[in-house]
């Protein structure tokens, strides 16, 4: 199998696929094709060079990271990574990479993302070759990112003040996000898709804040969905001289959100004092915020009176802070509630 020459230019999957001169599709064949695309999108993007010429290449590694990261977001919104499913009477939208994961995730015979698609296009009656493709270009970008951040530095030890710095940097940035997310409404997938649908996608805002805070967050290395024990890490930053921060997004749908101290204190070693919480509220009408606090005061690991709510000045947002203990030590989580109905007026009039 003979793929275009780089200096062809970047091809995308459909152009890939409008040249018609793939083979039947195979593990082998969507293995190249993801190397092609990792290759060739650093390739044309000079990043290499740009960056060994820069004084600063942290500064051209995070701007390709940024730009690559809109570029996934971009491909899922492929209309032929989009998957439309019917549950109890309702229509629900969803996108392809998210049911591959899913199926991936739940079936322990399964080996491979390529088996995971196999498998998604056996059940759905889709065409194996055209949505490979497409996933064979987002894997082919994911890994793209993941040789970026290997070229960033790695952090060194944080000493306790830096640690504090850290997190109110943290704090104040995940603020601004969603200001800047509320002011975008409609505009951003997240909020159009919890509104639409009620609720059922995390990884849109978890996306959404990884885009943002690659932006905010220079010199880091920003990670989304990475393996920890059990579990997943939703989004994990590295930053040099600060150390190591871990948001877990969470619905306010989902049946297990009771666990959610467990689960983030699971997330920390003994070199992370603080995990984060980013609680979407999709319920139109219903302020969570004594119920959510309800919720997290009654786990077993809870720290007696350790709830403190703190406010933003000359606003209406307040975000909290609660202890915990887990095994030998006591860890902090810090809480944000995001209202995905932020504005009634402004829903009531659209």
């Amino acid at each position: 199998m003979e793929l275009p020459n780089f200096e062809a230019g970047y091809k995308n999957a459909q152009e890939i696929l409008d040249e018609k001169f793939l083979p039947s599709m195979n593990e082998k064949v969507f293995d190249k094709l993801a190397r092609y695309f990792r290759t060739n999108y650093l390739h044309q993007k000079k990043w290499a060079a740009n960056a060994a010429k820069h004084r600063k290449p942290a500064v051209i590694h995070n701007e390709v990271l940024e730009k690559s990261g809109r570029y996934i977001q971009t491909i899922d919104q492929r209309a032929a990574m989009h998957h439309v499913e019917e549950t109890d009477g309702r229509t629900h939208f969803r996108y392809v990479p998210e049911r591959v994961e899913t199926i991936l995730e739940s079936d322990k015979d399964l080996h491979s993302v390529y088996q995971a698609i196999e498998r998604y296009c056996e059940q759905t009656g889709k065409d194996l070759q055209i949505i490979a493709v497409h996933l064979a270009e987002r894997v082919g970008i994911f890994k793209a990112r993941a040789i970026i951040q290997r070229q960033l530095r790695p952090p060194r030890t944080a000493n306790i003040q830096e640690v504090k710095s850290g997190n109110t940097i943290l704090v104040n940035d995940i603020i601004d996000g969603i200001r800047k997310l509320q002011s975008q409404d409609l505009k951003a997938d997240c909020i159009r898709n919890a509104r639409q649908e009620g609720g059922n996608r995390e990884t849109l805002f978890r996306d959404w804040f990884n885009t943002f805070l690659s932006g905010r967050f220079k010199d880091a290395i920003i990670s989304a969905e990475e393996e920890k024990g059990n579990g997943c890490i939703d989004l994990k930053i590295n930053y040099p001289g600060m150390g190591i921060y871990v948001i877990e997004f969470k619905g306010w749908w989902n049946y297990d959100k009771g666990q959610l101290p467990e689960q983030v204190c699971g997330y920390l070693t003994d070199f992370e004092k603080s995990g984060y919480v980013f609680m979407i509220n999709h319920c139109k009408e219903k302020d969570i915020a004594e119920e959510y606090k309800k919720l997290i005061i009654s786990s077993a690991q809870y720290i007696v009176n350790s709830w403190v709510e703190r406010k933003i000045d000359n606003t209406d947002y307040s975000y909290y802070v609660s202890r915990h203990k887990y095994g030998p030590k006591e860890k902090e989580i810090i809480h944000f509630l995001f209202n995905v109905y932020f504005s009634p007026q402004q829903e009531k009039n659209k």
